[in-house]
């Protein structure tokens, strides 16, 4: 079973999952967290590593070039301390708006250590979703 890659929308409680082009609502069982990326499973990090090959190829693919972006992984500090109600994820930050147009950071987004998209979630996703799986060089 391929892992799905959950796309947050508004309200928090609703998400939906890639599944090929089409879009489904997921189980509403909890999902399990993990603190940090060394707290997965065998199966549960080839199945991240399957959905992270899977975005990348589609990321490059929107624009048949290589797609540049600065990808942070959030994990627990590594203090010793308790941190098992941390929530290990990763975000996407790409720096053109289109194809050879950069995005320039704004002062807010430089003094708020923060990177914003004037773009709609929804709809990137589904542009997403909507890139072939296979890699643009490949075909």
């Amino acid at each position: 079973m391929a892992a799905a890659l959950s796309v947050r929308t508004i309200p928090r409680s609703r998400s939906f999952r890639i599944s090929g082009a089409t879009r489904t609502k997921c189980s509403s069982r909890r999902r399990r967290t993990h603190p940090t990326i060394a707290a997965l499973s065998a199966r549960e990090l080839a199945d991240f590593t399957d959905v992270l090959k899977r975005v990348l190829v589609k990321m490059d693919n929107l624009w048949q070039m290589p797609f540049p972006y600065v990808m942070p992984l959030h994990q627990a500090p590594t203090d010793g301390k308790d941190h098992s109600s941390f929530h290990f994820h990763i975000e996407f930050h790409p720096p053109l708006r289109k194809p050879n147009l950069l995005k320039y950071l704004a002062g807010p987004e430089i003094g708020g250590g923060n990177f914003l998209s004037d773009t709609c979630p929804e709809d990137k996703a589904a542009e997403l979703r909507a890139a072939p799986d296979v890699h643009y060089k490949a075909r």
